[in-house]
């Protein structure tokens, strides 16, 4: 039988911080876009800053704020949605939405197929 594999622990971890969490913050520069997915899946918010790369949609999976006034921006959009759960709740939904039809591999294997299958037949 032995014992499970290290990584288990930390996917357990990982597991429940998406489940306890209200939102995801992540207020830095070099956001990549595999932890918005991530969040997505499980239905959490994500909250960041307005770069490149990021897949976060106003309204459908989160909110990105422009640099110059982050943490009040921050602050204040966690705010409103606390302050209204049915809000909050739709968002959540949203989110979840957003991840199902485009934020997996799945989605992302059938729009590279679609490409390829398109540069393939005109060649």
């Amino acid at each position: 039988m032995g014992y499970p594999e290290p990584w288990c622990h930390d996917l357990a971890k990982f597991q429940s911080a998406f489940r306890q969490s209200h939102f995801m913050v992540m207020p830095s520069i070099e956001s990549w876009g595999f932890a918005f997915c991530e969040a997505s899946a499980y239905s959490l918010p994500s909250l960041c800053l307005r770069v490149g790369g990021v897949p976060v949609r106003d309204g459908r999976n989160g909110y990105a704020v422009d640099d110059h006034n982050s943490a009040s921006a921050l602050f204040d959009i966690s705010t409103q949605l606390i302050d209204t759960p049915d809000d909050y709740i739709n968002l959540r939904k949203t989110t979840r939405e957003e991840f199902d039809t485009r934020l997996n591999w799945d989605v992302w294997g059938q729009s590279v197929a679609r490409e390829l299958n398109t540069l393939l037949s005109s060649a």
